[in-house]
């Protein structure tokens, strides 16, 4: 048993129940949860036990929070919120049902020119959204990026993202996977958007054909060409990429910042140009099309102070020209009268944003609730115990909250035992805080003929419909390949839907692993001499199956590295199990003793 499935049907922080564990990654685990405040899932992604009294790995937990709290937007991940405690540190994220671009590039191979460009620009308007708001994310890479069943494309993990104007409680020199880190990055200098620009270049790179810009036996040989070495040609690898694209991506990761793109939506321009005509050629560098820019602005902003100075000139009155005033006339009574209105324009504004924006804020601390007039929420539907009447109460809302069973004989076919089928006062009633107390009934089910019935799960995540039936039933799953299933679904089940539920019947979970998975091929490495860190690095960013790690003593292999793999260098499929074994040097006792 994994030890992180032991959260399962655990409540986090009276909060998350949690469902299913999704995956473990080299830092954190990912657990599916429902939240019982909202009746939502949710997404935990958990900091590993090694890793929770490492400061670097909390403080990168509270970055990632603290950057995305500052973004809004359709192509950023949504986190909810950021738990740190001396038990668990986790953060409560939205929950997306996808797959990384990772495994998406691995299982298509190269990807076509359209979708490629689609990808990319989906993730350019996030880093836009993110540069703008001076956040560098650092560590832009296929992993971090989610492709959801609908062709939206979701940016994730912002753990070393660099936050401008505040204290970034990641050091500035953490780096991102050396795959895609920019030549900067690699060196430790300091960074700006332009860096993010050239890791989506190397991503681009090889998006488009299926192999990495960069690639050595070592960590340390790939960052040093990323520092050194040009970018090759994409079109060297797949000829059919259009020249236009060979461009952008080249421009993107260019060795000085100052010749790359200058932003994501300057790079975006360029992509959308090509995307509207794939033959498009740029005979313009971004470097040149920018100092066009800034000169084409600066001209324009010459013009405009000429303009005002010449109708300037013009207001003037002409000096020889007779005035004759009647009366002594003053303007200060108008000047005065002018600042009377303004203040007193400002003084009505300034009780305004008082009254209403801070005083009746959520912000405001010292505001008294008490006699506040809020609409009724709709519970009816969601599940309601304790746990929820806690929250309820622990909200402020309600002076008492009760829950009654509905009648014995009142059975519901569509409200689920123990969700509440009414409420009172209804939802959408107005009420004063602190004089309001809610009632709600509880649903008895179906009935006890409905009940005896077993569901049909077909087409839902097998590791939630998994851990809700694990407690009633032994369930067996089994993964199977489908042409069409999105991965992890049920496509079948035993027994089958409507069949009658009996006394310690065995269920059988038949769950999709994607269209052929098993037959996907994947070039290995030669994993011999490599350290447990360049292993454990590689395997994780590459989605490998690691299964065991042992050690031995070796007086040929230094300690520490590998001696020998279950998998030998290669195409071989993806999946196939891994096994490896380190040196830990020479064994001691086999030392012979010095002699004087």
């Amino acid at each position: 048993m994994n030890h992180y499935e032991q959260y399962i049907g655990q409540i986090l922080d009276g909060r998350y129940r949690i469902n299913a564990l999704l995956g473990v990654g080299g830092m954190a685990a990912v657990l599916v949860a429902k939240d019982l405040k909202t009746n939502r899932n949710v997404a935990i992604k958990m900091l590993k036990e090694d890793y929770a009294n490492f400061k670097q790995a909390v403080l990168r937990f509270i970055n990632e929070g603290k950057a995305v709290a500052m973004l809004d937007h359709e192509n950023i991940v949504k986190i909810y919120d950021v738990v740190v405690t001396d038990k668990e540190k986790y953060l409560v994220m939205k929950y997306i049902e996808g797959e990384t671009l990772r495994s998406y590039m691995d299982r298509m191979g190269p990807l076509p020119f359209e979708k490629a460009v689609d990808i990319l620009a989906q993730i350019l308007t996030a880093l836009d959204h993110a540069h703008r708001k001076g956040i560098v994310h650092r560590d832009i890479k296929p992993q971090n990026v989610m492709i959801l069943k609908s062709g939206k494309v979701i940016l994730t993990d912002f753990g070393i993202a660099q936050i401008a104007g505040g204290n970034t409680v990641i050091d500035d020199k953490a780096i991102g996977t050396v795959y895609y880190i920019s030549p900067e990055q690699a060196s430790g200098e300091p960074i700006d958007a332009r860096s993010d620009l050239y890791s989506l270049g190397a991503m681009a790179f090889e998006m488009l054909t299926g192999k990495l810009p960069f690639y050595a036996d070592s960590a340390v040989s790939v960052a040093l060409m990323q520092i050194n070495s040009q970018a090759p040609s994409p079109r060297e690898y797949l000829p059919t990429i259009p020249v236009g694209m060979e461009q952008i991506i080249l421009f993107a990761m260019a060795k000085s910042p100052k010749e790359r793109f200058q932003s994501a939506g300057q790079m975006l321009l360029y992509l959308n140009t090509l995307k509207a005509d794939p033959f498009a050629e740029f005979a313009v560098s971004p470097k040149e099309q920018y100092r066009n820019a800034l000169e084409e602005e600066r001209k324009a902003g010459e013009a405009r102070k000429k303009a005002e100075a010449e109708a300037k000139e013009t207001e003037k009155p002409k000096q020889n020209v007779k005035t004759v005033r009647g009366d002594s006339w003053s303007p200060m009574p108008v000047i005065l009268g002018v600042l009377t209105s303004f203040f007193i324009v400002l003084m009505v504004a300034g009780y305004y944003f008082v009254e209403n924006i801070f005083l009746k804020s959520e912000l405001n601390v010292f505001a008294d609730n008490s006699g506040e007039n809020v609409k009724v929420e709709n519970f009816v539907g969601k599940p309601f115990g304790k746990t929820e009447k806690e929250y309820v109460l622990n909200d402020l809302r309600y002076k008492e909250v009760i829950i009654k069973d509905e009648d014995q004989k009142s059975y519901n076919a569509t409200v689920p035992k123990g969700s509440v089928t009414r409420q009172e006062p209804a939802a959408g009633k107005t009420y004063k805080l602190s004089n309001l107390t809610l009632t709600v009934y509880i649903s008895k089910g179906a009935g006890e003929e409905q009940e005896n019935l077993f569901p049909d799960y077909t087409m839902q995540d097998y590791r939630i419909v998994r851990s809700e039936l694990s407690s009633k039933f032994k369930v067996q799953t089994v993964p199977v390949t489908t042409a069409t299933a999105t991965e992890n679904k049920i496509v079948r089940q035993e027994p089958e839907a409507g069949s009658r539920i009996t006394e310690g019947m065995i269920v059988i979970l038949y769950y999709s692993i994607g269209p052929e998975a098993e037959k996907v091929i994947y070039n290995f490495p030669d994993f011999s001499g490599m350290t447990e860190l360049e292993v454990k690095y590689y395997v994780e960013t590459h989605e490998l199956n690691l299964v065991e790690i042992r050690y031995e003593y070796s007086e040929d292999v230094a300690s520490g590295r590998v001696i020998s793999s279950s998998v030998s260098a290669g195409p071989q499929p993806k999946l196939t199990p891994i096994s490896i074994v380190f040196s830990l040097g020479v064994d001691p006792e086999k030392i012979l003793p010095v002699e004087n």
